[in-house]
């Protein structure tokens, strides 16, 4: 009596989970890309990526280096300070960008 094992597949477990995870990233970078374009107008992405990374960065490092100058806190204050400050920007850009597109299209007499 022979006990018969089930044929190998074709396609190993670590294949598809790595097939898997690899349509996840792309959906996530083609989602991203899409939704960037119709955010922001069509606009470079060279400029969209200092002015949202590297900007706030710099701006951190900054104000850290004055706060550590002038000896009135230890550097995680000011880092956590400007964190949460900037923070705050990308909600005043929507906004603005909501009224901006509201006055453009002006929809608002028409809702109300």
């Amino acid at each position: 009596m022979s006990t018969s094992s089930p044929a190998p597949s074709t396609s190993p477990r670590g294949a598809r989970v790595s097939g898997e995870v690899t349509t996840a990233v792309r959906i996530f970078f083609v989602g991203g890309l899409i939704s960037f374009r119709a955010l922001f107008n069509w606009l470079s992405p060279w400029i969209y990526i200092p002015s949202l990374l590297i900007a706030p960065i710099f701006q951190i490092l900054l104000f850290a280096y004055i706060g550590r100058s002038a000896g009135i806190e230890s550097d995680a204050f000011f880092v956590i300070g400007n964190a949460v400050q900037y923070s705050a920007i990308p909600c005043l850009f929507a906004m603005a960008n909501t009224v901006a597109g509201e006055r453009w299209t002006q929809t608002l007499g028409i809702v109300l």
